[in-house]
């Protein structure tokens, strides 16, 4: 007996005449604003879903797919889920001018059902095809050897692939979205909250809009639906524009990135509900070199007072304080102040912190008085109080490396 692979949906439906938009909050989450890109190549992305429907609107951006319920190369939609998957691909690359290139894999009913072995095939097959990204928005409670062979081959072509967490509301791992090195994807509100039915779990990579998004029916109109379906396109293009707009990048690189640059939500760091947290385009493609910086990672603070300063003491004498910096996550610098004492370095904010927010600060470059650089460049990641509270400031004893 086949295992069978259940489609990730869950709809709230509003037809509107084709044409007519709603206004897209998503938008304005993922910072698409300003975001342009103009690659030579086209990005080649797998979507192994229900096909899509041969439209004027999606079809410069389709490529030659297949059909693996019958085995031919006919893969318009007739369920609906892979086309509302490609209208949200399609409408992002029409906004920020990415050269993409979308593959079909079809292998969903027309009953929203899709087997385990036809997912492997198509997923075999995009390996073939040579494609930068597979988008699976469908889940499955089983492993198998064989999924699990699949998705390692993919990983070792240089493929990323994303997949949703599922709809059930549950800390419960799906698949492949639970499998190491795929992106497993939650859903936010307008609100930036997890959704109410997106799955939690240790294995979830990041949140995107999921809620009442805008995408296109099967008779070409537009509807509002909900699913952690529709938020994985959602981080599938935002791997698609760092591809082409730094294209010498590793995927490992690709991936550091955007757990850099995802705007924290939920306990600091990575969590269960939100992982690293909510998707943000603008961040990732401005902010590359920086999210890309090693450092030696201090364990977080959190509620933090507003104007609260920071101690740092060292080993030995301070001579030069290098570069410290406090920034927010969207890289916007905090003014301070440096003062240093002897081996005490105190850093001090010249403008409150905002209200339940994440920052870092980071020591680059320190120099001891015996001319000894820092032994590592450091940061540490800090989250502000919601309510004005007192607390203490914490001192950190920071070690320069040992002369030979």
């Amino acid at each position: 007996m086949r295992k069978i692979l259940t489609i990730l949906i869950l709809c709230l439906v509003l037809m509107v005449p084709s044409g007519v938009a709603f206004a897209r909050w998503e938008y304005d989450a993922l910072g698409i604003s300003d975001i342009a890109v103009s690659n030579q190549y086209p990005i080649k992305i797998a979507i192994i879903d229900s096909g899509t429907i041969d439209s004027d609107y999606l079809r410069p951006y389709i490529g030659q797919g297949y059909n693996f319920l019958d085995n031919n190369n006919d893969c318009v939609d007739s369920y609906g889920h892979g086309t509302k998957v490609t209208g949200i691909l399609v409408d992002l690359a029409r906004i920020t001018g990415l050269n993409m290139e979308l593959i079909p894999l079809k292998t969903v009913t027309n009953e929203g059902r899709s087997s385990t072995d036809n997912v492997i095939r198509a997923i075999n097959y995009a390996v073939e095809q040579d494609v930068d990204i597979i988008n699976i928005s469908m889940a499955n409670k089983n492993s198998t050897p064989e999924l699990i062979a699949a998705i390692q081959n993919a990983q070792l072509n240089n493929i990323i692939i994303v997949a949703g967490a599922g709809n059930e509301g549950q800390n419960i791992n799906l698949y492949p979205a639970s499998y190491d090195n795929v992106l497993s994807v939650g859903s936010v509100d307008k609100t930036q909250n997890i959704s109410w039915f997106s799955n939690y779990n240790n294995k979830i990579s990041v949140v995107a809009p999921g809620e009442k998004i805008t995408t296109m029916e099967l008779d070409g109109s537009y509807g509002l639906h909900s699913g952690t379906s529709f938020s994985t396109p959602f981080v599938t293009f935002e791997v698609a524009l760092l591809k082409a707009k730094y294209p010498e990048l590793s995927n490992g690189q690709i991936t550091a990135i955007m757990d850099e640059t995802e705007i924290d939500k939920g306990d600091i760091g990575k969590d269960d509900y939100y992982g690293n947290g909510i998707v943000n385009y603008k961040n990732a493609l401005l902010n590359t070199n920086e999210a890309l910086q090693k450092y030696k990672n201090w364990t977080p603070s959190t509620d933090v007072a507003l104007s609260k300063p920071w101690t740092i003491t060292f080993n030995d004498l301070v001579k030069s304080v290098g570069n410290i910096s406090i920034e927010d996550e969207y890289y916007n610098i905090v003014p301070i102040d440096i003062q240093t004492s002897g081996k005490t370095v105190t850093i001090t904010p010249l403008e409150p912190y905002g209200q339940d927010a994440v920052y870092s600060l980071t020591i680059n470059d320190t120099v001891s008085s015996t001319d000894t650089a820092l032994k590592d460049n450091v940061k540490m990641k800090f989250k502000t109080e919601k309510a004005n509270t007192t607390m203490r400031a914490k001192s950190h004893d920071l070690p320069y490396p040992m002369p030979d």
